[in-house]
């Protein structure tokens, strides 16, 4: 889909993916836009939620500057970019089986999965979303939820169902599917799986 919403209030606009943020973020973003250095827009993925430094799925080109607190404190939460060797035309269903099994064995990623191809949207800083994105604080889904919550949202998955994963449960997450539909524009799904093992 395309650019859903635009903020205006500020210096630059702001291009969101989703019709699915919250007001916070939409006050943070709208306070990024205002500063000086940002370069032309501000871009809000799909998976986009409040963060502590930044808004946590927004893309903030800057001129002659760089915000730390932007990077995020998740960084390396298990989702990873890298150039391959190969070519989404190298891949038959066997060679992008044989390439996702090893991803999976190297990185625990979560229920839905996706191995997808960027488009080079320019409106995006051709960025797209990293994951489907937190609907919740940690706080807010410990508060929320129980652990019979969990028993039942992660049915039919092997992982560990316990209080010291609450946080992590799917219901405090958006869903993954719109996440995809939300930017179509902006990357090709190559392919899907479902992960029983976490």
């Amino acid at each position: 889909m395309p650019v859903q919403q635009v903020l205006i209030d500020q210096r630059v606009p702001v291009k969101i993916w989703t019709h699915d943020v919250d007001e916070r973020s939409k006050e943070q973003l709208a306070n990024i836009a205002g500063m000086p250095f940002i370069h032309h827009h501000v871009t809000a993925m799909p998976d986009i939620h409040f963060g502590l430094g930044a808004t946590i799925g927004s893309v903030i080109a800057t001129h002659k500057a760089i915000i730390p607190a932007a990077v995020g404190a998740d960084i390396g939460c298990g989702m990873v970019a890298a150039r391959l060797s190969i070519t989404s035309n190298d891949l038959d269903d066997k060679s992008l089986k044989k390439v996702f099994d090893q991803i999976t064995r190297d990185v625990p990623v979560g229920r839905g999965q996706h191995i997808v191809a960027g488009k080079g949207n320019p409106d995006s800083f051709c960025s797209s979303a990293h994951g489907a994105g937190r609907r919740m604080s940690r706080t807010a889904a410990e508060k929320c939820f129980t652990e019979v919550d969990l028993i039942k949202q992660t049915a039919g998955v092997i992982c560990r169902k316990d209080k010291g994963v609450l946080d992590e449960i799917p219901g405090a997450y958006k869903d993954i599917d719109q996440v995809m539909a939300d930017q179509n524009d902006l990357t090709e799904i190559l392919h899907s799986l479902s992960r029983l093992f976490v």
